[in-house]
């Protein structure tokens, strides 16, 4: 059950990502709040945890997602 939230998680973020920030941005969502959301993908599978954190370091030097204030 674990993995299966990871998932859930991750599909957001995977969607924000390729939209340049959709939802990051309409809502002005920080990396800090992001990360909190995303926390449950850390303890189900570290090597894709890798993944996403990789994905956030990309999408704040593209300027899709706003650095923790």
């Amino acid at each position: 059950s674990r993995f299966a939230n990871a998932l859930d998680r991750l599909q957001p973020l995977l969607l924000n990502v390729q939209s340049g920030g959709g939802s990051w941005r309409a809502h002005s969502i920080t990396h800090d709040r992001v990360l909190v959301r995303m926390r449950p993908i850390e303890t189900a599978s570290p090597s894709l945890w890798a993944a996403v954190e990789q994905m956030l370091e990309e999408s704040i030097q593209r300027g899709i997602l706003a650095p923790a204030p």
